[in-house]
């Protein structure tokens, strides 16, 4: 038998502004995500480039703060590692034994990725279970029904 749908997290309620302290509980007892990892050292050059082009947009958005370091550090080194497996991939010819091997190594690295990418909204599909507003309307603008 199932559990049920998983918790919504303190931090996407706070986001989100569906926060109530009759149902939750005082909002000083909650994890409030904030501020913006710093890139860690020794990161592969793939690695660094994700992670550049991520952590701005992630972190602006509310989608990345800096709890998720290690999470975001391992997303960015598995597209580094896609990266590496794919560019031994495009070495070998197609009739080559390693092929599949190599193949199928890319595909481990792809997946983690994705499922990592996943937890920031990374893809279309991940985003529209995510939802991010800044500002809820107030007094007469909340009330009007299109």
């Amino acid at each position: 038998m199932g559990r049920g749908r998983p918790r919504k997290p303190n931090d996407m309620k706070l986001i989100d502004g569906t926060w109530r302290a009759d149902r939750h509980g005082s909002i000083e007892g909650a994890l409030k995500a904030e501020g913006t990892p710093a890139m860690p050292k020794g990161m592969s050059k793939n690695a660094k480039e994700c992670w550049q082009s991520l952590i701005g947009r992630l972190s602006s958005s509310g989608r990345a703060s800096t709890e998720d370091l290690y999470a975001l550090r391992g997303l960015c080194e598995w597209w580094a590692e896609y990266c590496k497996v794919h560019r031994a991939m495009s070495r070998l010819a197609v009739s080559d034994k390693r092929y599949f091997r190599t193949q199928q190594l890319a595909a481990v690295a792809w997946k983690a990725f994705c499922t990592g990418a996943s937890k920031f909204g990374l893809s279309p599909s991940d985003r529209a279970g995510m939802r991010i507003e800044t500002q809820k309307p107030q007094g007469v603008q909340a009330r009007i029904r299109a």
